[in-house]
């Protein structure tokens, strides 16, 4: 998996990205967002991904420290952990510090009540993840995950789900 760091730190400046939604639907963060129970250890369960490419279930961490959330990639024979800062700009949009373009921000298009389900995106649709906190995940929040895509006009055929 290239992986939600790279993705993060390329959003908005590394060229042309794949298009994985139709930029003519809808698409909105939720504005239920607590960033202190987002904190945590997910696991990618689901990605856009390159085609003939299949995201690997890499643990993905956020800790909250009240002003900002950091992301840390790691995991077995995953490279060294790496962090961004992000900072909640709106609720449900994450941005890295120090950028200020919306093109440059992460969505949080929908977590199920619990925080156990997340999906995230950025408003252009060149990545999006379904993210859990057990590495499978439970089918039924996947699925929800799933429909939350359609609805805001992601090709759900290139969803690729993590092995």
């Amino acid at each position: 998996m290239a992986g939600l760091l790279l993705l993060l730190a390329g959003c908005g400046g590394l060229g042309e990205a794949p298009g994985y939604r139709n930029p003519e639907a809808p698409i909105a963060a939720t504005t239920r967002f607590e960033p202190a129970r987002f904190a945590g250890t997910y696991y990618v369960v689901a990605a856009f991904a390159a085609e003939g490419q299949a995201p690997h279930a890499l643990p993905v961490s956020y800790a909250w420290d009240g002003a900002a959330e950091t992301f840390a990639e790691g995991g077995p024979g995953a490279p060294e952990a790496r962090f961004a800062p992000l900072e909640v700009i709106k609720p449900g949009r994450l941005r890295p510090v120090g950028r200020s373009n919306v093109e440059d921000e992460i969505w949080v298009l929908w977590t199920d009540a619990d925080y156990r389900t997340v999906v995230i995106s950025d408003r252009a649709g060149s990545f999006g993840q379904i993210l859990d906190r057990s590495p499978g995940g439970s089918p039924d929040r996947i699925a929800a995950a799933r429909d939350i895509l359609d609805w805001y006009g992601f090709d759900l055929s290139k969803l690729e789900m993590a092995k």
